[in-house]
Formats: C-alpha cells, structure tokens, sequence
C-alpha cells in the first residue's frame, strides 16, 4: 500500500501536465482497528526490521512496541488510520476518444 507514500503530492502535476482538466481531490480516512491487517498494510514488521537494522531503535524497543500493538488488540482497542488520497480529471474529447487505440466516449 506505501510503496511510494509521496506520489500523491505528484499526482495533480501529473494530471494537468497531461491535459487534464477539472481535478479533484479527495483525502478519505481509512480506519483500520484489525492489527494484522494494520501490520501488513502499512508494513509495519518491515519497518521493525529496517529500524533494527539501521540502529534507529533497540530490540528492547521494539519487543515492548510489538506488545503494545498485541495487548491493544487483545483488548480490542487497537485503531489506526492511513489517508487514502484520489485524485481524479477529465480528458480532453479528443483524447478520450483515442485510449489504448480504441474509440471511447
């Protein structure tokens, strides 16, 4: 899901530079209270390892973390939230009607 958490701050310059027109932006929560899904989502036990392994936090730190987030689910109080960013535009007619080399309304 965060392969890239800052293409979104490029996506309307994207949109405009490719003629794009009446953008719209939409910033919605997803709230996530499942800490499994939580961990894989945002990638949670990837970024334990690579703190690890850069020195950033200790193992002590991380254990009691990891914890944390068990205990908070065992008590069903885990939540998390990630903003979903769209952004969406309109082709010019002309380009509409030539996508993938076939005619679209």
């Amino acid at each position: 899901m965060m392969n890239n958490p800052f293409s979104e701050r490029r996506l309307g310059r994207m949109f405009t530079q490719r003629g794009l027109s009446d953008l719209a932006i939409d910033v919605r929560p997803l709230i996530v209270a499942d800490v499994g899904a939580a961990r894989q989502m945002m990638r949670l036990d990837q970024l334990a390892r690579e703190t690890l392994a850069a020195g950033v936090i200790d193992p002590s730190k991380t254990q009691r973390w990891e914890a944390s987030l068990m205990r908070a689910s065992d008590l069903g109080a885990f939540f998390a939230s990630v903003n979903v960013v769209l952004v969406s535009g309109l082709l010019p007619p002309r380009q509409c009607e030539t996508i993938g080399g076939q005619a679209h309304e």
